[in-house]
């Protein structure tokens, strides 16, 4: 069973946790350099913790930038791919975005676009290359019934 929490940086065990999880897929399977993904703008955030049966397992943030709501940071373990905890956190961070009244986007990697489209999200632009691997900007166009 799937449980996703919110927190900010002030939750020093959560953020730990987040921090795992983020080294994991995004420093050493995706090889993103340490200080592009921890670019100082975490305290500024509201994050999310995925646990699966009482693991965490998943994570992501939003944060505003310059009047929108980016989503980002999305991460799930490889272990537990494939059991829509992906989709759920995409789920849980997108129902906070919509309360704050924004224009919502986000940077996708191009393996992944199709799940943020099932939300509504819509390419816009050129792919472009962010450390190292291509991705679309996508915002949201008409949210999908959450």
């Amino acid at each position: 069973m799937l449980v996703i929490r919110s927190f900010d940086m002030t939750d020093d065990l959560l953020w730990q946790e987040a921090m795992r999880i983020r080294e994991l897929v995004f420093i050493q399977e995706q090889a993103c350099p340490y200080e592009e993904e921890f670019d100082g703008l975490d305290h500024s955030s509201t994050h999310f913790l995925g646990y699966w049966n009482d693991v965490p397992v998943a994570t992501s943030r939003l944060r505003e930038v310059n009047g929108k709501v980016k989503l980002e940071r999305f991460a799930v373990l490889s272990e537990v791919r494939g059991k829509g905890i992906g989709k759920s956190m995409v789920k849980e961070s997108l129902a906070l975005a919509l309360t704050m009244n924004k224009p919502v986007y986000l940077h996708a990697q191009t393996s992944v676009c199709s799940l943020y489209a099932q939300f509504g999200f819509q390419k816009t632009g050129a792919p472009f290359d962010e450390v190292g691997i291509q991705h679309y900007v996508m915002t949201l166009a008409t949210p999908v019934a959450l």
